[in-house]
């Protein structure tokens, strides 16, 4: 009997980590957060950070906007695209060109990341 309900506890701890490691999955930083991030990885200045921050906020108001409209999910993947490309536009004529291009370098190895999880949690 005590194996069956350690067993039933150990299961139990690992659906409820699970859970939340999958609630968290899709989440992005908020707009303060990621631009915080990108300053520090960036080496932005105060001007920069500022714009960025501009930038992000912007971002992220039409993605929450588009998610919470019901629209065709096919519709959906081309807004979020030209949302993120207008930002990528607007971010390359904010930040120097090596700071862009480390910049395209993150979001490279953030979406391998991504993948590799994906990959890794199917198995």
């Amino acid at each position: 009997m005590k194996k069956i309900i350690l067993t039933f506890l150990v299961a139990s701890i690992t659906l409820i980590s699970n859970a939340q490691q999958n609630g968290q999955k899709g989440q992005r930083m908020d707009p303060k957060a990621q631009t915080e991030k990108m300053a520090s990885d960036l080496g932005l200045n105060d001007d920069q950070k500022s714009k960025v921050l501009t930038v992000n906020t912007d971002a992220s108001t039409k993605r929450q906007a588009l998610r919470s409209n019901e629209s065709d999910p096919s519709n959906r993947r081309a807004d979020m695209k030209k949302i993120e490309t207008d930002r990528d536009g607007a971010l390359k004529g904010i930040l120097t060109d090596d700071q862009y291009k480390k910049y395209v370098q993150m979001r490279e190895d953030e979406r391998k990341q991504r993948q590799a999880q994906r990959g890794a949690g199917g198995e």
